[in-house]
């Protein structure tokens, strides 16, 4: 115990006798400062520049853009970007909470309900929703109930007359000239018109557009597919020649191609198919075509 007694007091005087610094000139060593320091003194010394050097680093980055000076930190880019986003999601789900209330609203008027009244508001940083209010039928509902429950045009039950305004006033080319002897039924599964024509007569673009398939098969021979306007698309089968290529622009009347040579119960008579498709839903050629 003694010696460590002594050993430490040994240390402590070390560390508090002063020792002089001074600076000296180098051709002639003469004094020209000096300054008495502990070793303890200069510790502290520097353990107070750190310190002091510490605070500066973070004011400067707590207050200051300096870090978007830093390449690859984000620095307050990040945290403006992070709270844009975010109101751009809360505006995103009150739309969406908008939408859904109309289309529920259009689904109880389909189903000869009455819709109700829900207001959407924003509440702090979240979405809710007023209590439900009842909506009075107005003129236009009715209106509108009796055109979908009635005979014209846009009666749900009158289909047919429904795709045959697909595209009013508007007439298409006969590819071929010929006999119909098998008509439009969707659901016999027969999506087209089926002619009798002439051996080698020339297929014709129904109207303008552009050719996006021309294809061939044992079956039907060459498909020719080509995309009009109004999303509308023409298929015409049983092609013994084709003149298209896909991406080829066609005008109305252009020729295609020429249709088979016959079948096994005439020599003097071909078989042609037309099919036309709207929004992708298959549409009575005979509507719009006089074969």
């Amino acid at each position: 115990m003694a010696n460590l007694r002594k050993r430490i007091q040994h240390l402590l005087a070390r560390i508090t006798r002063k020792r002089r610094f001074s600076i000296r000139k180098e051709h002639n060593d003469t004094e020209i400062w000096y300054m008495h320091l502990t070793p303890l003194e200069m510790i502290g010394g520097v353990v107070a520049i750190l310190l002091i050097i510490f605070i500066i680093t973070l004011s400067l980055v707590a207050y200051t853009p300096v870090l978007n000076l830093i390449p690859g930190y984000s620095g307050n880019r990040a945290r403006q970007q992070v709270i844009e986003n975010i109101i751009k999601v809360d505006s995103i789900q009150r739309r969406l909470d908008e939408l859904q209330v109309y289309y529920s609203n259009v689904a109880l008027i389909m189903e000869g309900k009455t819709p109700i009244i829900r207001d959407v508001t924003q509440a702090g940083d979240s979405l809710t929703a007023t209590k439900p209010e009842t909506v009075p039928p107005g003129p236009e509902d009715s209106i509108l109930r009796a055109q979908l429950e009635g005979d014209g045009i846009y009666g749900l039950a009158n289909v047919v007359a429904a795709r045959q305004q697909i595209r009013p006033g508007i007439e298409l080319m006969a590819p071929v000239r010929g006999v119909v002897i098998d008509r439009f039924d969707a659901q016999e599964g027969h999506y087209g018109a089926r002619v009798v024509t002439s051996p080698g007569e020339q297929i014709l673009a129904v109207t303008d557009g552009t050719v996006i398939a021309s294809t061939w098969s044992p079956d039907e021979g060459f498909v020719i597919q080509v995309q009009h306007a109004d999303n509308l698309v023409s298929t015409y089968r049983n092609g013994v020649v084709s003149l298209v290529r896909p991406g080829m622009r066609v005008r109305s009347g252009e020729v295609l191609g020429s249709t088979s040579e016959g079948d096994n119960t005439s020599e003097i008579s071909s078989l042609f198919e037309l099919e036309l498709w709207q929004n992708g839903s298959a549409v009575d050629p005979e509507n719009f075509i006089v074969f």
